[in-house]
């Protein structure tokens, strides 16, 4: 299945420690970041993380591959470098927990649908970066790497913040947040299944019965709403992959033909708190010809 790829920048700078969360455990407290501050801190993490991640999948690093991502990765470092150090760890966890959410969800959705699973190419995450820690170290170590080669992961090291940093992925995944990500998945189901309903009653009846899951998740402000976005982008990405005639909800969950002004006026607390929900809901998925 295509992999969004919103995802942390676990070695950029230096980091606070961070309480672990469990399923069901209680919010964590958030220090402020503005509204724009958030979800553009988060590209960034995104732009980092993907040079990283290209470099891991790499067969044999070479300088010039290093130094390309180096070149990629240095302005978004430095953006990210400019917060402060505990908003700067909370979007490095938040972004990993998206990441491990969506692979979470893509293979516990697939397999409900009756769909074999393909195995991705890398646990996302910290996973990954605690992969591409090892090879730089040992890369580092070895008497036998080129001069260039050695020289070329040094200075990635250096502008992701430092030698320390190669521990941190290792660290922080003892610390990952683990919250609610059962509850995101069947608050997507049951929203879809809402929204598909041919009979009009039964549909309102069930977006009513979803209103207190949503009020739940509105406690948690602007992070919450960072991540729900996310999933439920992933969320239909899944179902395009999967394919109209193995999940229950349609070529399109809510059809035009069926949105009545009380579906609509039903549908729009979910909307106007999760803008992600509108595309899910309302916008054809596109399907690949097979």
């Amino acid at each position: 299945m295509t992999r969004h790829l919103l995802i942390p920048a676990a070695l950029c700078a230096t980091l606070l420690p961070c309480p672990a969360q469990q399923e069901n455990a209680a919010p964590a407290q958030m220090s402020p970041v503005s509204l724009p501050v958030l979800p553009a801190a988060m590209e960034d993490a995104l732009a980092i993380y993907q040079e990283l991640r290209l470099l891991m999948l790499e067969s044999s690093m070479t300088a010039g591959k290093v130094q390309l991502a180096t070149e990629r990765i240095r302005p978004h470092c430095f953006t990210l470098g400019l917060l402060a150090p505990a908003a700067r760890e909370k979007i490095i966890m938040l972004a990993d927990a998206v990441l491990w959410q969506e692979q979470w969800m893509d293979a516990v959705y697939a397999q409900e649908c009756g769909i074999e699973y393909e195995a991705p190419l890398l646990d996302e995450g910290f996973e990954t970066l605690i992969l591409l820690s090892n090879k730089c170290s040992r890369l580092l170590a070895d008497s036998s790497t080129p001069p260039a080669l050695r020289q070329a992961i040094q200075e990635l090291v250096d502008t992701l913040g430092g030698s320390s940093v190669l521990k941190l992925p290792g660290r922080l995944i003892h610390k990952r947040w683990a919250k609610d990500y059962k509850t995101a998945l069947n608050f997507f189901k049951a929203l879809c299944a809402a929204a598909s309903e041919e009979n009009e009653a039964a549909c309102l009846a069930a977006l009513q019965e979803q209103m207190p899951t949503l009020h739940y998740f509105q406690q948690g402000g602007e992070w919450e709403q960072l991540r729900l976005n996310a999933l439920a982008q992933r969320f239909r990405l899944t179902l395009t992959s999967i394919g109209s005639n193995q999940h229950p909800f349609g070529s399109t969950v809510l059809p035009e033909s069926r949105r009545t002004p009380a579906r609509m006026r039903a549908l729009a607390p979910f909307i106007d708190s999760l803008w992600a929900l509108e595309p899910l809901l309302l916008q054809p998925l596109e399907y690949e010809s097979k």
